[in-house]
């Protein structure tokens, strides 16, 4: 949930992708077991009323057993870079616009992922792309 609104996480393969949640329904936890890759917000340290902190993040990551964790969505109340970096356990690391470098194997059925963003205010501006990565062959 993204405070009372329902949110969307995606599987795909062996990458699983969540942002905007502070919480995860166990049905919804029983889906995304054993997942190798995850995607993951974790918006600050401090309690917030829908995000995970970087304690609750850590720890869902650690639940789900993911190889490699990247968190998102990571607000500048955190902290630098290098100071979050620097307390995060082996396989976790703060994501940054390299998900084209991910190995996915033949997992995907698609081409590229489009990064993208609004104009203007948050919820009112139109989409636009302000990157494309391509997945491709090794």
């Amino acid at each position: 949930l993204h405070y009372k609104l329902p949110v969307k996480g995606f599987r795909i393969g062996s990458l699983t992708y969540i942002t905007d949640a502070n919480y995860i329904p166990a049905e919804e936890m029983e889906k995304i077991q054993g997942t190798e890759i995850l995607v993951l917000n974790a918006l600050r340290k401090e309690k917030h009323i829908s995000h995970f902190t970087l304690e609750e993040a850590l720890s869902l990551a650690q639940e789900l057993g993911a190889a490699q964790s990247y968190l998102t969505h990571i607000s500048h109340l955190m902290g630098s870079h290098q100071s979050v970096s620097e307390e995060l356990p082996e396989g976790v690391e703060i994501a940054r616009t390299r998900i084209a470098e991910l190995d996915l194997g033949e997992q995907l059925d698609f081409t590229g992922i489009d990064l993208m963003a609004r104009d203007g205010v948050a919820w009112g501006g139109k989409w636009r792309r302000i990157e494309q990565f391509t997945l491709g062959q090794g």
